[in-house]
This record gives structure tokens, C-alpha cells and sequence, in this order.
């Protein structure tokens, strides 16, 4: 059965491949993030998009793409939006999942699409710094990665049969920024 959604494993690779990841650390304590949005940081926008639902701020207009995959067989479309900036990368993935995969339950959706997010990008040591958070009461899970050069931060949410993938790649304020100003429509 094919659980996989690769185009949004490649978009991930490729945010891992500019952060610097490595594939093997130590585990380190997980930081909270602030809930209530902050500050709007210098030259930073609001981005909405209503056919997604959500609204976020990033430091640039994002690039958007389109790509198709499949999971248990079914067509899945994915949206893909890419923000870039001299100190940093954002990506915002959603797709509308299968009913037949969301009926196994938020927690089971979660950690199978977490862990191939993970395994996708190499990056199986983030899996020791999972954390449940939510949001609007909507389940979702973060793994984060703290280093001298930066912060790399992955959460997935689960909103009905809509999963968000949104991933961050930058000094800790700029993550912050990105993940906390992260609002449903």
C-alpha cells in the first residue's frame, strides 16, 4: 500500500539539503513556541490563501506549485507555497487526504505521515524530539531541531480530513514568527 506523498518529500529534502541537517545529533530539550502571533518582523507580509484556508506571515511572496501523488491508491492533490530569504526557508504544504486514511484516526495519520516525512528526508533522528501540540483544537505534531547555525522545525496538523505540513528553516526568531503566525480561516 502506498502511504507516500513524494512530492511533498521532496519539497522537505529540499529544505533539509539548505538547512544542514544532520543525520545524527544527540536529543535536545524541546523549546515551546509561543502561541499568540508575534510581532510582524521588518519586511515581512501576510500571506493568505482561501482555497487552503490559512493565513501566515513569510519573509517573501511564496513560489507556488502543484503536484499529484497518491496514498492507499487514492489521488491526493498537494499545495505547495516556498518562501525564501537571506536567512531562512518556509514551506506550507496542504492536501486533502483520502477518507479511507483519515478514519484511521488523527494520532495513526499523524505519526504514519510524520514518519514518512522523515525517513524521506533522512532526518529519522528528529523523530526523539516529537512533540503533540495543537491547533484551534486541531491535533497536530512538531519535531524540532536546534544547532548553532539555526533552528529546523516540522509540524503536520490535522484539520478534518486536511493535512498541513508546514516546515521552517532559520534563527529562532524568524521560526517563531513563521509557526505562531499560522492561522486558520
Amino acid at each position: 500500500m502506498k502511504r507516500t506523498i513524494t512530492a511533498a518529500t521532496t519539497a522537505v529534502a529540499l529544505i533539509v539539503g539548505l538547512s544542514g541537517l544532520p543525520a545524527t545529533a544527540a536529543p535536545l530539550p524541546s523549546n515551546s513556541v509561543p502561541s499568540a502571533p508575534l510581532l510582524a518582523q521588518a519586511g515581512w507580509q501576510q500571506f493568505s490563501h482561501s482555497e487552503g484556508k490559512f493565513r501566515v506571515q513569510l519573509p517573501s511572496k511564496p513560489q507556488e506549485d502543484q503536484a499529484s501523488d497518491e496514498i492507499d491508491g487514492q489521488p491526493v492533490s498537494l499545495r505547495q507555497f516556498f518562501s525564501r530569504s537571506n536567512t531562512g526557508n518556509y514551506l506550507i504544504v496542504y492536501a486533502d487526504l483520502p477518507s479511507s486514511y483519515t478514519e484511521k484516526g488523527s494520532a495513526t495519520v499523524l505519526n504514519e505521515m510524520g514518519s514518512v516525512m522523515l525517513m524521506g528526508m533522512g532526518a529519522e533522528v528528529l523523530e526523539q524530539r516529537k512533540q503533540n501540540i495543537s491547533l484551534s483544537g486541531n491535533p497536530g505534531v512538531e519535531y524540532r531541531y536546534e544547532a548553532e547555525e539555526g533552528v529546523f522545525v516540522m509540524r503536520l496538523y490535522l484539520v478534518s480530513s486536511r493535512m498541513y505540513l508546514l516546515i521552517g528553516e532559520s534563527e529562532a526568531n524568524n521560526i517563531n514568527q513563521f509557526l505562531s503566525s499560522f492561522q486558520l480561516l
